[in-house]
């Protein structure tokens, strides 16, 4: 089971807390997005 499953399994959600420009700059982001196609993409923001 991956770690990502096993997570879903306890009912929690993984974060991705240091996002950064150069994440989406060099495509790094995109390279983890597709490495983990099961993962639940979601943003939030404090000042909406």
């Amino acid at each position: 089971m991956s770690s990502l499953k096993q997570i879903e399994a306890c009912r929690q959600s993984p974060w991705l807390d240091f996002l950064e420009h150069r994440l989406l700059e060099t495509g790094q982001l995109r390279t983890l997005m597709r490495s983990k196609p099961d993962a639940p993409i979601a943003t939030f923001s404090q000042t909406i």
